[in-house]
């Protein structure tokens, strides 16, 4: 192997991306009906194998398939595009996934999960307190507070 501009290895041959192209062997005889994915093997890595997938929903698909767990997932924003990613190990190659046409926008997709989380603690907070509170009428459960 030799180095690439920015100084990191790249296969010089092909045999030397031969565990990429197992691991895509391997997913097509193991996964042969999931949804189709514009695939690449890159030359920054010659153990890297990328899924691009269509939409979030045959991102699911695959991401199960692989057992990746769903905490791994992680959203990305550039401009107005949002999709997500994952990548596991596949018979010693990094097998990434990407699912695009996510149906978020961008100003959502860019809120921290820290953020969220607080956003979720302070609802819940306000539905304990509806709850609790007897003087409030029947129509202001947290149920309907929520909706």
């Amino acid at each position: 192997m030799k180095n690439n501009p920015i100084g990191s290895p790249y296969p010089t041959t092909i045999s030397e991306q031969q565990p990429a192209i197992d691991a895509l062997m391997a997913l097509t005889a193991l996964f042969g009906s999931l949804p189709p994915a514009y695939i690449t093997v890159t030359d920054t890595a010659g153990n890297h194998v990328a899924l691009q997938l269509d939409s979030p929903h045959d991102f699911e698909v695959w991401r199960e398939a692989l057992r990746i767990p769903p905490g791994s997932v992680s959203w990305h924003v550039f401009n107005a595009s949002v999709w997500i990613s994952a990548s596991t190990e596949v018979y010693g190659a990094v097998v990434g996934l990407s699912g695009h046409n996510v149906p978020v926008s961008s100003e959502v997709a860019k809120v921290s999960p820290a953020e969220d989380a607080e956003r979720h603690q302070l609802d819940d907070a306000a539905e304990a307190e509806l709850a609790a509170d007897p003087g409030l009428p029947s129509a202001w459960s947290a149920a309907a507070v929520s909706a």
